[in-house]
């Protein structure tokens, strides 16, 4: 809105109005798609990697611990199961409360300290009980909060790159995959406990990729509008506090006509500055009677003095008038102050649980597009354990370890380039990303059917070129997604409660894999049961149309995903 001024001509002829335009608006500043964009994705780009580093080379470590504690295979399992459900548990207080509260940066180096911190306790474990309850309570904490935080924060700074961008800072998982070899060349030289040392050294850098996540309201300058008038704070006008500031900072000034010394010795409390300033400046200004009132009632706030101030009050010349308190009333007046601040304590405790509480934002269950994501993400999720399940399958079929080695290097590297593809053609816009996604799930579901016919080696290669090309496209475009269904506001949270039903879909379908191989003898129906897995997912993302004219239709009243989760904590 423009600002009309008036002013006189210099020939004292009539104003003349001219017009002065805003400011450019803020978000030209802000570095989207360029700038300090670039290092945002630096920086979720290290983190990543250097979490997927220690979760891959934690199967190596995995036997080591069998190895050194003597401890059983199904004590040892309990490290990644314990771990899978702290990160399942935490992701939602994470992405919700500890991010909403935070914010991003300090969410991202207090994962790293829990990190760390998981390593440490794990290098200096004297037995495996230690290692279970501390190490994979601490690591599951510690990975809640490194990676998603930086996905939200890189889906606020870019817009046309946001695909490439997201996917970019994914690949790191895969590059990951090359400190197995380095682990192992550790192990080799300095032991397990060696080794974790190291690994916390490497993870320390966490909060190198972390002091990089700058919020983007740092770019949004606060432009004051001209002609406004501060508001009061804590009841005291503006004048009078300016009036008190220039008397401390320069002794005794003088106020109106009939100004006296004004004594600001360190003996004066703060409530006789302003009751004594305001008296002379209402002896000043007869016509002005809020200076007094404001003041006054200010003042009368205090119901305890202490003895200092007690003095204080008697010994000035102008206060003689005062009452002097008596001791009995002060202990009086102590107490209740103690009283009403226990009450004030208790009341902020009350305010900060509601505050926690209304952070988790269950109203986005109600929203039908949040339902849809939470529902085809815990059937996409398991397809992501393809790989894991292909060695048993292979040496099953007589096959070596090290062949299987291969087939997962294949699919490793694939996977990396396969998931900037992704981005670039997301970016695109031919096709939404959704349907990208169903596409991926579809050509996996289809190739796990025909697992029986996979007999030689050949098909097998095939078979994990497929994975690694088209297997890859749920988890990269899935954040994608989630700013799609919800919006940029709503992606934090969302991608807590995601993490969470995915955390607990993968607990079930161990055990139901287990079961069906323990039922049929072969891992064949495995395979064939995460095909239809994929083809549920599918199905799922592709009625999204259908879900949005329900939720048009039915909840009208219910905000788009451009106006949802904007409301902030109060």
């Amino acid at each position: 809105m423009a600002v009309r001024n008036n002013h006189a001509d210099d020939d004292g002829g009539e104003s003349v109005e001219t017009e002065v335009k805003p400011p450019e608006d803020d978000k030209t500043t802000l570095p989207i798609d360029r700038g300090w964009a670039w290092a945002i994705l630096g920086g979720c780009f290290l983190n990543a990697l250097l979490m997927g580093a220690y979760n891959r080379s934690l199967a190596l470590f995995f036997v080591e611990y069998l190895e050194m504690f003597g401890a059983s295979t199904t004590e040892t399992t309990l490290i990644l199961g314990v771990r899978a459900m702290t990160l399942s548990l935490m992701s939602p207080v994470a992405m919700n409360v500890v991010l909403e509260f935070v914010g991003t940066r300090k969410t991202v180096m207090l994962g790293g300290l829990f990190s760390v911190l998981a390593i440490l306790s794990a290098a200096f474990a004297p037995n495996i009980l230690v290692i279970i309850c501390v190490h994979s309570v601490l690591s599951g904490m510690g990975n809640s909060m490194v990676h998603a935080p930086g996905l939200v924060l890189i889906g606020k700074y870019f817009k046309k790159r946001r695909g490439r961008a997201t996917t970019a800072a994914s690949t790191a998982l895969s590059v990951a995959s090359v400190f197995p070899v380095l682990a192992q060349y550790l192990l080799d030289e300095y032991g397990i406990r060696g080794t974790m040392l190291i690994y916390a050294g490497l993870t320390m850098n966490m909060w190198v990729g972390a002091s990089l996540y700058r919020p983007l309201h740092f770019y949004e300058r606060k432009v004051k509008p001209s002609g406004t008038r501060e508001e009061p704070v804590d009841g005291v006008d503006v004048e009078v506090r300016e009036t008190i500031r220039d008397e401390n900072a320069t002794g005794p000034r003088h106020v109106g006509k009939h100004a006296e010394n004004i004594h600001t010795g360190s003996t004066r409390s703060c409530d006789v500055v302003v009751n004594d300033t305001c008296n002379k400046l209402t002896d000043s200004k007869s016509d002005d009677d809020s200076f007094r009132k404001r003041a006054y009632s200010e003042g009368s706030k205090r119901q305890s003095v202490s003895e200092y101030e007690t003095a204080a009050y008697s010994s000035h010349p102008d206060l003689v008038s005062l009452p002097k308190i008596a001791p009995k009333q002060m202990d009086t007046a102590k107490k209740d102050t103690r009283v009403d601040d226990r009450k004030h304590i208790k009341s902020a405790v009350v305010r900060n649980i509601v505050k926690v509480f209304r952070a988790f934002d269950f109203s986005l269950f109600k929203n039908p597009m949040f339902l849809l994501i939470m529902t085809f993400s815990q059937f996409g999720v398991v397809v992501r354990h393809v790989p894991t399940y292909l060695p048993a399958l292979m040496n099953e079929m007589g096959y070596s370890q090290s062949d299987a080695a291969f087939l997962l290097l294949i699919s490793g590297i694939l996977d990396f380039f396969c998931r900037l593809f992704y981005g670039f053609v997301a970016d695109l816009g031919y096709l939404r990303v959704c349907q990208i996604m169903a596409l991926g799930l579809v050509i996996v579901g289809v190739a796990s059917q025909f697992i029986m016919f996979y007999t030689t080696y050949p098909p097998l290669v095939a078979y994990c070129v497929v994975v690694g090309i088209f297997g890859c496209a749920f988890p990269c475009l899935l954040p994608l997604v989630i700013v799609d269904f919800m919006g940029i506001d709503c992606m934090a949270k969302t991608i807590g409660f995601t993490t969470l039903f995915q955390g607990l879909a993968v607990a079930l379908t161990h055990p139901i894999l287990g079961v069906l191989r323990d039922l049929s003898g072969s891992y064949l129906p495995c395979f064939q049961y995460l095909g239809v897995s994929s083809f549920c997912a599918a199905a799922l993302l592709l009625s999204e149309p259908l879900v949005r004219r329900y939720k048009a239709k039915h909840q009208p009243g219910l905000p788009s995903k451009d106006e949802e989760c904007l409301e902030p904590l109060k």
